[in-house]
């Protein structure tokens, strides 16, 4: 490893390597059975639809990237007319 030269001091960034800053989860209220009141989908339609584009709307946000939850999937399934 190479020295440093005089009067260079090293140090952690303040930010993550990544750009990861903040970390959330969503949590499902149960009801009066304790079942869970929605389900994946919903939580993660709720992530990519509400939540991502409100944090995008904050200074300094650059981006949001969310995993978890269900992946939605679309089918189509031409038919033939005439």
């Amino acid at each position: 490893m190479a020295n440093l030269p005089d009067g260079v001091t090293p140090s952690i960034s303040p930010r993550s390597p990544i750009g990861e800053i903040f970390r959330y989860t969503l949590t499902n209220p149960k009801d009066a059975l304790g079942r869970p009141v929605y389900s994946l989908h919903d939580l993660k339609t709720l992530q990519n639809w509400t939540l991502v584009r409100e944090f995008r709307r904050l200074p300094g946000v650059v981006d949001v990237v969310s995993f978890g939850g269900d992946v939605k999937r679309y089918e189509v399934h031409p038919t033939r007319s005439g």
